[in-house]
């Protein structure tokens, strides 16, 4: 059975989506135990021996990712068959603890796969920051040229969205576009229509609106010249929407709707 995953057509929520994997896991459940299947899953996708840790790391029988790590270093960026994901990828995905250190100290490469945009698509913070501080570009485009904020606004991950801002400050591009013509605010628009569609909660995706726009609204008023212009303070840091926003805003607009000194903002 074939199956593609293609986030743009087939959006998902944060629960009961199907993955090759699961597909392929569930179906021989009545003949096999489920950790059958999975070897089975895992042979027919020609993991490595790392891929395999990751994927087996709750075992209580698993055997250390460091060691494994030690032992199969020419794997340590090998992309999987099926989904081309590189080991760090997956051990986001999966929430390996302190998988981003533990595979950079083995040599990982952080340009090989999209890890950051995992971290970012499933809200795992822990590597999210781990990457940043590692120095893995916050503004890196996917195929499909969709950046971490673009994952972060449709799934409506708000806390990963605050770490995303307060890192980048104004070298985030907030604004980026995919190939589909979406900024990261329409991302989140269409991501809160679709998970409010669901029952879900959408506070996550009101937060990020709220911010995104707020960046918006403070473009549009921009003078023709940022670096020349004294109207704008520096530096600043608004707080819109839950999130701290750093970056240089003009005056009369954040005086209209902030009260504010140097470096701090507060909504009214």
């Amino acid at each position: 059975m074939q199956y593609q995953y293609i986030p743009e057509l087939h959006p998902r929520p944060d629960f009961g989506w199907s993955s090759a994997l699961q597909l392929h896991v569930s179906r021989p459940l009545f003949s096999l135990d489920a950790r059958e299947a999975r070897e089975d899953w895992m042979e027919k996708s020609k993991h490595t021996a790392i891929h395999r840790a990751l994927l087996c790391h709750a075992d209580a029988d698993a055997v250390p990712l460091k060691d494994v790590v030690a032992t199969s270093k020419g794997d340590v960026d090998t992309p999987c068959r099926i989904y081309g994901w590189t080991p760090m990828e997956w051990g986001i995905f999966m929430y390996v603890p302190d998988v981003v250190e533990i595979l950079l100290e083995g040599g990982a490469d952080l340009k090989k796969g999209y890890p950051l945009h995992r971290a970012a698509n499933t809200g795992n913070i822990q590597a999210l920051r781990s990457l940043m501080h590692a120095g893995a570009d916050i503004n890196l485009q996917d195929e499909m040229g969709r950046t971490p904020l673009h994952f972060i606004a449709y799934e409506g991950k708000d806390a990963a969205a605050t770490e995303l801002f307060k890192f980048g400050g104004t070298k985030l591009r907030w604004d980026a576009l995919s190939i589909f013509g979406h900024t990261p605010l329409e991302r989140a628009q269409h991501g809160r229509s679709y998970f409010s569609a669901l029952g879900l909660n959408v506070d996550g995706h009101d937060r990020i609106i709220q911010s995104l726009s707020a960046l918006q609204e403070a473009r549009r008023r921009e003078a023709p010249s940022l670096e020349n212009s004294i109207a704008f303070r520096d530096q600043l840091t608004v707080h819109h929407g839950g999130n701290a926003i750093p970056g240089s805003f003009l005056e009369e607009w954040i005086g209209e709707h902030f009260v504010y000194n140097r470096g701090i903002g507060t909504h009214t």
